[in-house]
């Protein structure tokens, strides 16, 4: 007799949260190895601070530390997009949306800024890192956030959190910073790292689309970089996790069906969901775990699909029946991940774009990436 389909569906959940499961154990344990008291380990971060300001260090101006904007409580914009698909922007909820969230953009732009100007300053300035640290700490101390959150300020604070938490992770090590102020944004860090997590937790409940899509995938960067930050294995094991099932929705074409149906803005949303995974899995390369070729090397698919793309849409136009809309034009912002793709392999196909866009910033992925990831063979600078 045949199985009932809501059964085989039960059955099928079941076999993927096993999988999960022993997933998720597998990458604790891996994250452990080698330390001498497995519940001291200690996570990196994927950047040496030191190497790379001797490779790209630069000689600055004087720094004045500017008041940070006012601590942001409750997050509340509304969704800009019309149709269903997620596809058609309505020009008032946007401008709407941007007027609300403005101090977030202003704090995630001046700290990742101020860590940038450390990280690349030549000799060191710690002043901008002390500067930075005070703003973080600022917020942490009005317990920025933490309010209340709509869907839309769910998505925002996940991208603001991932952001000012890698920033950190370039800063945490400057000379002469305030112990108490760092002790105060790790646990600031770590709240509002188990309040993302929580939202993406119902994914084996919910229906909901943004729970698998990309924002899983920014929601997994913003934990793990929160996890390295604050050193807690299980926070980035979760993130880990997370990435892996991201993995499991690239298929053999290196699409992701639930970007493809986002139709005249899917290219932009294949680009958008290679960001963070790129950043998770060097994050993962740094902590011993080879997350780049997992799945039968399922990112590198999604990658050239990606790249592709941006050099000519005309694959997601046939694939979707509607002439892309990338929201702008191309610039560093959008293509900062491919620093470390390039980086880590060479790849040809990254190359040009890097040329003539850098410097590759973006915030949400810590500042500048040609600062913390640019080779010498295509610097020129």
């Amino acid at each position: 007799m045949a199985r009932h389909p809501r059964r085989r569906c039960l059955a099928g959940a079941r076999s993927a949260a096993i999988v999960i499961l022993c997933s998720a154990l597998v990458t604790a344990c891996a994250l452990r190895q080698g330390a001498a008291d497995p519940d001291t380990a200690t996570l990196k971060s994927p950047i040496d601070v030191e190497a790379r300001r001797t490779l790209m260090g630069v000689a600055v101006g004087p720094f004045t530390c500017e008041s940070p904007p006012i601590p942001m409580g409750d997050v509340l914009p509304e969704s800009f997009y019309t149709d269903p698909a997620g596809s058609i922007i309505d020009p008032e909820r946007f401008a709407a949306r941007t007027r609300i969230v403005k101090p977030l953009g202003d704090f995630g732009s001046g700290v990742t800024r101020m860590a940038d100007r450390w990280l690349g300053s030549k000799p060191p300035q710690p002043e901008a890192a002390r500067c930075a640290l005070g703003w973080l700490d600022a917020w942490a101390r009005a317990e920025a956030m933490l309010g209340r959150v709509t869907n839309q300020g769910g998505y925002e604070r996940k991208w603001i959190l991932g952001g000012v938490a890698q920033a950190y992770l370039r800063l945490r090590d400057a000379p002469d910073l305030d112990s108490r102020a760092k002790a105060r944004v790790e646990r600031w860090f770590a709240r509002l790292a188990q309040e993302v997590r929580t939202y993406y937790d119902r994914r084996a409940t919910s229906r909901r689309t943004d729970i698998r899509n990309n924002h899983l995938y920014w929601a997994a960067l913003a934990v793990a970089a929160s996890g390295i930050a604050v050193n807690d294995g299980g926070l980035f094991a979760w993130a880990v996790e997370q990435y892996r099932f991201a993995l499991t929705q690239i298929a053999a074409e290196g699409t992701l069906p639930l970007e493809v149906a986002r139709k005249g803005k899917a290219l932009h949303y294949h680009v958008f969901a290679v960001m963070p995974l790129v950043m998770i899995a060097e994050m993962g390369a740094a902590n011993a775990l080879d997350l780049y070729g997992e799945h039968d090397g399922a990112l590198r698919r999604l990658v050239d699909r990606a790249v592709e793309g941006l050099h000519d849409p005309s694959y997601f136009e046939r694939l979707t029946g509607t002439t892309q809309d990338f929201g702008g034009s191309l610039s560093g912002w959008h293509v900062a991940w491919a620093e470390i793709w390039y980086a880590r392999f060479h790849d040809p196909a990254v190359s040009d774009l890097l040329r003539r866009y850098r410097p590759a910033r973006n915030a949400w992925l810590g500042g500048d990436a040609t600062l913390a990831f640019g080779v010498r063979d295509l610097l020129g600078r």
